[in-house]
């Protein structure tokens, strides 16, 4: 197989993958088109309601998948990017560290998983090293 060759396979397996990825949330669009309330079916899958409405409307835009303005360097994250749906809030790294840490301290201090206490200090020195990292910053 020359380069040549190998690129058209990888080009061309690569979009089969994407496409196949991008025609199950159209589906998933067409299905939940007409559902006003989307957060139980997105708690039954465990996914964000902002993924399935970005399903609904990337498919309202486009009905007829075949016919949207793609083309083989198209994917899931560019869709996504083109609709912009609401985002859920995140909090802040260092936030979600300082849970974690007061967790693991009392998950250590209650010695209630003897088991599990190497473990827990290793996640506990682990966050102290991000958290050094972060203050660095």
């Amino acid at each position: 197989m020359n380069i040549d060759e190998f690129i058209d396979l990888y080009v061309e397996n690569s979009f089969h993958v994407r496409w196949t990825e991008i025609e199950f949330y159209h589906d998933l669009g067409m299905i939940l088109s007409e559902v006003q309330d989307l957060k139980p079916y997105a708690k039954s899958i465990k996914k964000h309601e902002s993924f399935l409405k970005t399903c609904v409307e990337f498919y309202r835009k486009y009905p007829n998948l075949n016919s949207a303005p793609f083309g083989k360097d198209i994917s899931w994250s560019r869709i996504k990017k083109e609709f912009q749906t609401e985002k859920r809030s995140r909090k802040p790294l260092k936030i979600l560290i300082e849970q974690r840490k007061k967790e693991h301290e009392y998950l250590l201090e209650s010695r209630m998983f003897l088991e599990t206490e190497d473990f827990v200090k290793g996640k506990l020195e682990e966050d102290k090293e991000l958290l050094e990292e972060l203050d660095a910053k």
